[in-house]
């Protein structure tokens, strides 16, 4: 079985700012975060969206989304990159 790794770049300012982070029972601050696949990747290869949750009734009022950031996904198998961004890569790269 393979494995899946994402890098993702986030809006910190922006995730701040929304009013969407809770405290939790330890203390520490959190907040939900979704992410996504795009239909294609972006011209940075980037094929994933990350959007602050949003409830079920938010969704269903049709509210949008508040995008905070992008990534990009690599599929492993057997130690070797076979997906980098949602591009299957041909000439497999061996990774160390």
């Amino acid at each position: 079985m393979g494995s899946f790794k994402c890098i993702l770049n986030v809006d910190v300012t922006t995730l701040l700012e929304s009013g969407c982070v809770f405290s939790a029972r330890n203390g520490r601050k959190y907040i939900n975060l979704e992410v996504t696949q795009r239909r294609e990747p972006d011209q940075y290869q980037q094929d994933l969206c990350v959007a602050i949750e949003r409830s079920r009734e938010a969704r269903l009022r049709g509210e949008a989304r508040t995008f905070v950031g992008a990534g990009q996904s690599y599929i492993f198998e057997n130690n070797r990159l076979v997906e980098k961004g949602g591009k299957v890569i041909e000439n497999l790269e061996v990774i160390k």
